[in-house]
């Protein structure tokens, strides 16, 4: 590496430095910087350092003319050094931000990007922070990193280190204490050594998934470094994570969570280009060579944790039987048929029982039969609670299904038998096997008790069964707003769960969230109580207003019209209520729910003070001996009285 120049100033005391290594970047250069000028943090608080290395198309022109017009960028020349991670190694040196973010030059930064990403670490005390990263012409994205933001992840738990790009923020005291830089000598993917040994030793990880942060882009023409083709620029980079990171990590469960990344992204990189590659003896040598990085770490227990096609994958590599290799990989993980023997299933590849050296256990796949559902209906009717869908288990004809109503906690559940139906209807595009319709009305729901109730549903091949919530996938027509119906006797609501989405019972209403789509309110007025609301589903009657409290209770009759009702405790009845508590509620027979309205608190009225308790349910407190007089005492006429006396 040859520096011939450095060129601007940066911010005085830059947030966050943009480090960004550029070789033949134009035209796509000025969207990068344009982009993180544009930062809603503002240029004061950031410093931009692009590294030109040696590029030929006016790249390096075109940032020091960008230079000149913003103090806050610097520009280094480099005379080249054939990758982004000498570029990327200076620009750690040169920083003198709390944070470095490195972005390519292809690439650009949504408005708000680094505020967001920098407010994450500040709030944590972040060492790296995962910004949501977009995909754009078609460039792939591991979009199972971002489904939701998290403070604080779990390197060996999550999804974090299945994602190895390094655009990423990171404390600098951070990098420089661990002497993280990125290893020279790799031309393609140094950034993923670099990231494995970062995540391992940062301390928090976290992730902000509800901004778009950063736009991967893929170049129209292609002249990019991933872009780069073949299985001999990869070895570098699977080597140095196979024999120089790995065995710094003890064994044990978190390096297995390690190599299970590494296990099937690498070895499925490895096989992809090998491929595409046409000498045969090149072949066989790639596979001899990247068959002795992962022969160490082929034990059965972690293999039995991976899917059959990558075992299979990685048996016929380690063994370097590469004909069957590359047809197994030809099938890219549909084997075509699946056998299902008592309540195993298997992957009827071409070496299923037929290749020395692979088992059984090796074409294993009843733990990864996904079962496939759609809902396409869920409503009550006045038969009860209608739910129809298609539902299809991949690679072989259903015998059976069921739907579950089983209690969140574990404690009971219902089965209820599916009849299935022949359709041609589609569950997902790329399932395989036929789907089959179903139908069912819940009309005794009387068996829920009180609690909430996940709805299930279990589809069999014999003695194989699979089984999923239901509710995520669904028809765009099915409704997801909470309900709540009476039904069996009971007050039932519905509603889709967060974030997952999925369709649940809550039996008793036992949430607020069920109770309030009641929209509940309570009044007094003239002395008068009045309780008004919406309806449940289903209820052919207004309700009866009961007043629990010491030595019984005071049940009142509503009235109901246009999908409301309203009941009215009159001020005689509120007056003759004895000393103590008394509790409201809502009945329709033997249903019932706590009056829970949404306005509170409610005023006192006399000696009676109608409130809400912990649990927001309306109570009324009839006080005497010490409460009444604090209550004269408060109103003013104790003092009336005493100045009388004297």
């Amino acid at each position: 590496m040859s520096l011939e120049t450095v060129r601007g100033r940066g911010g005085a005391d830059p947030l966050v430095s943009v480090v960004v290594p550029a070789y033949n970047a134009m035209p796509y250069l000025r969207e990068c910087l344009d982009s993180v000028r544009a930062q809603s943090v503002g240029t004061g608080q950031l410093e931009l350092i692009a590294v030109d290395d040696g590029s030929t198309d006016g790249t390096g022109a075109f940032l020091d003319a960008y230079a000149a017009e913003h103090p806050w960028v610097r520009v280094v020349h480099l005379a080249g050094c054939g990758g982004p991670a000498a570029p990327r190694n200076l620009g750690v040196e040169l920083a003198r931000g709390r944070y470095v973010f490195f972005a390519d030059a292809d690439d650009y930064l949504g408005p708000e990007a680094l505020e967001r990403m920098a407010a994450m670490a500040e709030a944590n005390g972040s060492d790296i922070v995962y910004g949501k990263q977009v995909g754009v012409n078609g460039r792939l994205v591991a979009a199972s990193v971002y489904r939701f933001s998290i403070p604080r992840a779990d390197v060996y738990d999550s999804r974090v280190y299945w994602s190895l790009l390094s655009q990423r923020l990171f404390r600098r005291a951070f990098l420089i204490e661990h002497r993280l830089r990125y290893p020279l000598g790799i031309p393609v993917a140094s950034d993923m050594p670099f990231m494995a040994r970062a995540l391992v030793a940062a301390s928090v990880v976290s992730v902000v998934a509800d901004y778009d942060c950063y736009f991967l882009t893929s170049r129209e023409d292609a002249d990019h470094i991933t872009s780069t083709p073949g299985v001999g620029p990869r070895l570098p980079h699977m080597r140095d994570i196979f024999e120089d990171f790995l065995p710094t990590v003890e064994a044990g469960p978190k390096r297995d969570a390690l190599l299970r990344r590494h296990l099937t992204v690498e070895q499925s990189t490895f096989v992809h280009h090998l491929r595409r590659e046409t000498d045969r003896e090149a072949r066989e040598l790639y596979v001899k060579e990247f068959g002795g990085y992962i022969a160490p770490y082929l034990d059965a227990g972690l293999l039995a944790s991976l899917p059959a096609f990558e075992r299979v994958k990685l048996r016929l590599i380690a063994d370097g039987d590469l004909d069957a290799l590359l047809d197994v990989a030809a099938t890219k993980g549909e084997p075509g048929r699946i056998v299902v023997e008592g309540d195993r299933a298997f992957a009827a590849y071409a070496t299923f029982r037929t290749t020395p050296g692979l088992s059984d256990a090796d074409h294993e796949v009843t733990r990864e039969l996904r079962i496939r559902y759609e809902l396409t209906r869920a409503e009550w009717t006045g038969a009860g609670y209608a739910l129809a869908g298609h539902v299809r288990v991949d690679g072989f004809a259903l015998t059976g299904a069921e739907l579950i109503l089983r209690r969140r906690d574990g404690a009971d559940e219902k089965r209820l038998p599916l009849v299935l139906a022949e359709t041609g209807a589609p569950v997902l595009e790329d399932a395989t096997g036929e789907a089959r319709r179903w139908a069912i009305t819940l009309e005794d729901l009387s068996g829920l008790g009180e609690g909430l109730w996940d709805v299930h549903i279990e589809a069999a091949a014999g003695l194989l069964r699979r089984g999923a919530r239901v509710g995520s996938l669904r028809t765009s027509d099915v409704g997801t707003a909470e309900t709540v119906a009476l039904a069996g006797g009971r007050l039932i609501g519905t509603y889709y769960t967060h974030p997952y989405g999925n369709l649940s019972f809550d039996s008793g209403l036992t949430r607020a969230a069920a109770r309030a789509v009641l929209a509940m309110d309570a009044r007094m007025r003239d002395g008068a109580l009045t309780v008004t609301g919406r309806l449940p589903e289903r209820a052919g009657s207004a309700p009866v207003l009961r007043l629990s409290g010491p030595g019984g209770a005071v049940e009142v009759a509503g009235t109901a019209g246009d999908g409301r009702f309203g009941v009215t405790v009159t001020a005689a009845v509120l007056r003759g209520l004895a000393v103590g508590v008394w509790r409201a509620s809502l009945a329709w027979g033997t249903a019932g729910v706590p009056v829970t309205p949404v306005a509170k608190p409610l005023p006192r009225h006399g000696f009676r003070e109608v409130a809400v308790d912990a649990r927001g349910a309306l109570v009324i407190r009839v006080g005497a001996g010490a409460w009444v007089r604090r209550a004269l005492k408060r109103s003013g006429l104790v003092r009336r009285v005493i100045g009388r006396l004297r």
